[in-house]
């Protein structure tokens, strides 16, 4: 029998509800598991051993008892989540010294329905700080590494829960995307990630929190071992809670509802000024290859509008009620002082990391050009409008979710940045899109694709990700992790 921290979510349910084996037996294994290799990547930011024991017990008992009645589908099997969301008693810092000390007063919304579903809860994981750069470093928990090579990022912002994932950590994880949050992390540590349409979870109880149009951009998903992990929890995140006013009141659809003869995937390499390396190219290949022999049609597409993707982007989420980056460093507080800071960080002395100065800096310049921006962003109901015309509810769209393999940490990573624009440009589009590995480069790194379809198409971008998982292989866990803790 294979280890059980390297167990899919699902397997984990059923030998638990099967009486195969116990739900202390699973936690202590993944207890067991982030000890052994979290002092080489650094992704939890705080571990909730003690209470997850206990609700293991409480769990084991209750599956034992003659009288047990329904049960929660999930009962025993643990999760982590994203640092991002509260979970009632614990920090919620955004990787911001100016946050710190801020304790969670109560669960956020996917906290609370996964732990209603049975979840327990591991800890939560790391953040870039202010949440908005895809290397994942702060100055309170400081930097998370790629279990497969402790040289190159795991991504961001949900870094933390791909890395523990990727590393056997965690069996899933809860995290968000405003940007390729989700699915450049999923591809960088070699997991499944499922960024949902817009307005299908919500995410109240995130800091900071978003409201308006820009709402439906930012949402909120899993990271997983499997696709059928994806499918299996995204009904339990999925629907309004009443107080996340941009979430749809429509039903969660599971099944595609189409043959896949008779879908269409159409194959994207290039947006905007990102194209892909050749390890990416081969990814893409591999997809391509699966698709078509389980009878899915594939044809070469580039999409009306993608050519300017990354001004699409930004212009959307300046234009829809995005909070100021430069805001959120500060925790909204006194007004950031770009100079001072930047004279900080030249000196050694920084508050801030330098991607995120660098951030707010461009903020700024952008700033400069408000009419540029509004233009771009009326396009965006266009462009969505092109795409899905031409994919109509059977065609789905199959996207690098990089145009490289994990970059190294710090230079490398700040140079590679174009590349995060394949995911970005879905979120104002509001479009589904799940990243699923496709095995491995020649330098031994995780390799993937994502696939995207029309809103509300989550079920067809999942199934056909589970195509591409069956031929190229589902997650593996790394055979070691580091040579010597960070």
């Amino acid at each position: 029998m294979n280890p059980l921290w390297s167990m899919s979510m699902v397997a984990l349910r059923d030998a638990i509800h099967g009486g195969e084996v116990s739900s202390t037996e699973v936690v202590e294994a993944h207890i067991a598991r982030i000890v052994q290799v979290d002092p080489y990547i650094h992704a939890m930011a705080q571990t909730t051993f003690d209470r997850a024991r206990r609700e293991a017990a409480d769990a084991d008992r209750r599956l034992a008892a003659k009288d047990r009645g329904p049960i929660p589908p999930f009962l025993g099997v643990p999760f982590t989540l994203k640092e991002h969301y509260a979970a009632k008693g614990l920090p919620q810092t955004g990787g911001l010294l100016a946050r710190r000390h801020a304790i969670a007063p109560e669960d956020s919304a996917p906290m609370a329905r996964m732990a209603e579903a049975g979840f327990i809860l591991l800890g939560t994981t790391n953040v870039p700080e202010g949440l908005t750069w895809y290397e994942t470093t702060n100055p309170v928990y400081g930097r998370t590494a790629n279990p497969w090579d402790t040289t190159r990022i795991p991504g961001g912002s949900s870094g933390g829960e791909s890395a523990i994932i990727g590393a056997g950590g965690s069996p899933v994880g809860i995290g968000g995307d405003i940007g390729g949050s989700i699915r450049n992390p999923a591809f960088f540590c070699g997991v499944a990630g499922h960024k949902p349409s817009g307005g299908v979870v919500p995410e109240t109880g995130a800091w900071p929190g978003v409201h308006g149009k820009v709402a439906r951009y930012k949402v909120v998903g899993p990271l997983a071992r499997t696709v059928g992990d994806l499918r299996a929890v995204m009904p339990i995140l999925a629907g309004p809670d009443g107080k996340d006013l941009s979430v749809d009141d429509l039903p969660w659809e599971d099944d595609p509802g189409v043959a896949l003869e008779d879908v269409t995937v159409y194959r994207v390499d290039t947006v905007g000024f990102a194209k892909p390396s050749r390890g990416v190219r081969v990814a893409l290949d591999r997809a391509e290859v699966a698709l078509t022999a389980a009878g899915v049609r594939v044809q070469h597409w580039q999409p009306p509008g993608l050519e300017r993707a990354y001004e699409l982007w930004a212009s959307a989420l300046s234009n829809a009620g995005a909070h100021a980056f430069s805001e959120q460093l500060v925790d909204f507080g006194e007004p950031l002082q770009l100079l001072p800071r930047w004279k900080e960080w030249m000196l050694g002395r920084p508050r801030h990391i330098g991607p995120a100065l660098a951030l707010a800096t461009a903020e700024k310049v952008m700033a400069a050009f408000p009419d540029h921006g509004k233009e771009m962003a009326s396009r965006v109901d266009g462009v969505r409008k092109a795409i899905e015309d031409h994919l109509g509810p059977n065609g789905a769209m199959l996207l690098p979710p990089f145009h490289r393999t994990a970059p190294r940490h710090g230079a490398d990573a700040f140079a590679a940045v174009p590349g995060f624009i394949y995911c970005a440009v879905l979120n104002p589009l509001e479009l589904p899109a799940t990243a699923v590995p496709t095995g491995f480069d020649a330098k031994g790194l995780p390799t993937g694709v994502q696939i995207a379809a029309a809103w509300r198409r989550d079920a067809l971008t999942l199934a056909l990700a589970e195509v591409v998982e069956a031929a190229c292989g589902k997650w593996a866990p790394p055979v070691r992790v580091g040579d010597a803790p960070r």
